[in-house]
């Protein structure tokens, strides 16, 4: 495969170090690194965490691996995550009845929940002459790292609930005549129903493990190849709890009851809404690619 040349022009561009320690856990907050000497001590951790670029490099001449027992480790930023998706809206609560004996007003449903989001990696690109070690350990002896799984899917944002269904009104009062009911009392008005609960949305997908490209030397890709590389894919968000349906609304008490009248009834509940679903689960990202170009000389990216 080419360089691509805007990540070979931002390199010429950028200025180097001679050196570059790198001890216990360190973070790195810029797309490039470009130095003569990338020196780990044993054990030590390189965590870039700088990852809304197109691009990411590691450029140097040498990587030397400090130690009896040569141990580094190069890593994303692990605590990155994709943002989780908005919670849907609940819906509006019925009204009242406003009349004797209305009934209640049905309420309104909850919105959907947001999908999850997905955040993609940048490519990875190393670029080295050669790697070594203290004492003159061969390479594939050495314990390197190179951490770069797929970033997961955010979870999808809970559905909104139904709203309540609205009261029914009391109904209206009976009235007696001489010796015998006149007006008999109204019944209640019923209830109104619950609104529906919305789906769950939907898990961000997770995004592909880093795609990673060694450039150097024939000698520097032989050891490159040694690297232990993780670069799965992130895994599914998970899909968003379902919105509850609204309760139904109450139904209205019955008219006053007087002497000589038949009672009225209750007005009915109304019915509960039904729950919506749960949103889906996202799907995880597919293992990332490691690619090893040849490039005799890094003397131009030094000039």
């Amino acid at each position: 495969m080419d360089i691509p040349p805007e990540v070979i022009n931002a390199l010429q561009a950028s200025t180097a170090s001679d050196l570059y320690p790198v001890t216990g856990s360190e973070s790195y907050d810029s797309a490039i690194l470009k130095t003569g000497i990338l020196q780990f001590d044993s054990g030590a951790i390189l965590r870039l965490t700088r990852l809304d670029v197109p691009f990411l490099i590691i450029c140097a001449r040498q990587i030397l691996l400090r130690g009896p027992a040569p141990h580094a480790t190069i890593t994303r930023d692990m605590g990155i995550v994709a943002k989780t998706g908005a919670f849907g809206a609940n819906g509006v609560r019925g009204t009242d009845g406003a009349r004797a004996g209305m009934g209640g007003a049905h309420a309104a449903g909850g919105s959907a929940g947001m999908p999850g989001q997905s955040d993609a990696l940048p490519p990875l690109y190393i670029f080295m002459e050669e790697m070594v070690a203290h004492p003159q350990a061969p390479s594939e002896w050495l314990d390197f790292w190179l951490l770069m799984p797929g970033i997961g899917g955010g979870a999808g944002g809970v559905g909104g609930s139904g709203g309540d269904g609205g009261v029914g009104a009391a109904g209206t009062p009976g009235k007696d005549g001489l010796l015998a009911c006149e007006v008999r009392p109204g019944d209640g008005g019923n209830g109104g129903a619950g609104g529906p609960g919305s789906a769950g949305g939907a898990g961000g997908n997770g995004s592909d493990g880093g795609q990673l490209v060694y450039v150097g030397p024939d000698t520097a890709r032989a050891q490159m190849s040694w690297i232990k590389v993780v670069n799965i894919g992130g895994a599914g968000g998970q899909g968003g709890a379902r919105g509850r349906g609204g309760a139904g609304g109450h139904g209205g008490s019955p008219g006053t009851n007087t002497a000589y009248c038949p009672p009225g009834r209750n007005g009915f509940a109304g019915p509960n809404g039904i729950d919506g679903v749960d949103g889906p689960s996202g799907q995880p990202g597919k293992k990332g690619i490691v690619s090893l170009v040849v490039r005799v000389s890094l003397d131009d990216l030094y000039a």
